[in-house]
């Protein structure tokens, strides 16, 4: 048997398909098996993972999302730890190899992740701001941000036995539901280097903004029991403020003052004292032709904020030029 079982779930992912199952049969940690789902695509996908032979299985199943698919897979799975990766992103040679030995033998370490890189469709580098990866019991940690990404995390069998797998009604932050529900019960470790590059898709960014936000609040909304505490609760304020604000200041930054101003609204109740938050609102009020040029400069002073969900200042605030006011 397989060690580590890759799941990668695909939907009409011909074009990048071949790329990230070739990245991850270049892994040097070699005791492995690739599972891709193909979940109802109706391109060459099927066609494609099938080719590959062994040690690469494609299993095909009604279009029913990416939850589903991964769940699937695991489901497929003869290891006793899984990987996921989406079927447009590519993994370093020495991924698997730096994160496997960090599984402990008394089964503690639930979850094993890494650093990742953003790129283009083109596979060009997109600017990256990588954060320090918390180890441990991370639950805390986790109700402020999501850290892991779903290419990035390698899960140990047992956890979704214990926890659950991926939640099939969710198709934005159904991973960051799935870690926060295996944080209250495992350790995580982290490779503190980049071993993953993960593509960013620009066509669709401004019709999955709101929907990639209202996944992350229902994450953060259902992570917490009626028994957890006042410290808990205070960090879910923490991590539903950011999550606001970030929105907030994506929208601003897209040239969308109204929208925006809805988001800072919301952030402004469960963190009022963020300087963010009156700059934005400043900001907001300003005409288009004075606001561009403050949004520059502020670009350039807070680098980390989401200023456009493609990771390129400014890509969105040129589309949105002429309908802002």
């Amino acid at each position: 048997m397989p060690e580590v079982t890759v799941v990668i779930p695909a939907y009409n992912a011909e074009r990048h398909l071949r790329e990230t199952v070739a990245s991850v049969l270049a892994q040097t940690y070699r005791d492995l098996e690739v599972v891709v789902v193909d979940d109802g695509s109706s391109d060459g996908t099927r066609a494609l993972a099938e080719g590959f032979g062994a040690p690469v299985r494609c299993v095909s199943q009604a279009n029913a999302g990416p939850s589903a698919a991964r769940n699937r897979g695991i489901r497929e799975a003869r290891g006793a730890l899984i990987a996921f990766v989406d079927a447009d992103d590519l993994w370093l040679p020495d991924k698997l190899a730096a994160q496997v030995p960090l599984f402990d033998a008394e089964g503690r370490v639930g979850l094993v992740y890494c650093h990742a890189e953003r790129m283009d469709e083109a596979g060009a580098p997109l600017p990256t701001v990588q954060a320090p990866k918390p180890v441990g019991r991370v639950f805390r940690d986790f109700l402020f941000r999501n850290h892991c990404p779903t290419s990035a995390a390698v899960v140990r069998r047992e956890c979704f036995d214990r926890c659950g797998g991926f939640a099939e009604d969710m198709v934005w932050a159904e991973d960051w539901h799935l870690w926060l529900r295996l944080a209250r019960h495992y350790d995580f470790a982290a490779v503190p280097r980049v071993l993953v590059r993960h593509r960013v898709h620009a066509a669709a960014l401004t019709k999955q903004t709101e929907k990639a936000y209202l996944g992350a609040r229902r994450a953060l909304e259902t992570a917490l029991t009626p028994s957890d505490g006042r410290e808990l609760r205070a960090a879910r304020r923490r991590g539903l403020h950011r999550l606001d604000r970030n929105q907030a200041l994506s929208w601003l930054g897209a040239g969308e003052p109204r929208v925006a101003r809805r988001y800072l609204a919301a952030a402004f109740g469960n963190g009022p004292l963020d300087p963010h938050i009156l700059a934005g609102y400043a900001a907001s009020l300003l005409p288009g032709a004075a606001r561009r040029p403050m949004m520059g400069l502020w670009k350039r002073l807070a680098p980390w904020v989401p200023w456009d969900r493609s990771g390129r200042p400014g890509r969105l605030l040129a589309e949105y030029q002429g309908r802002s006011g």
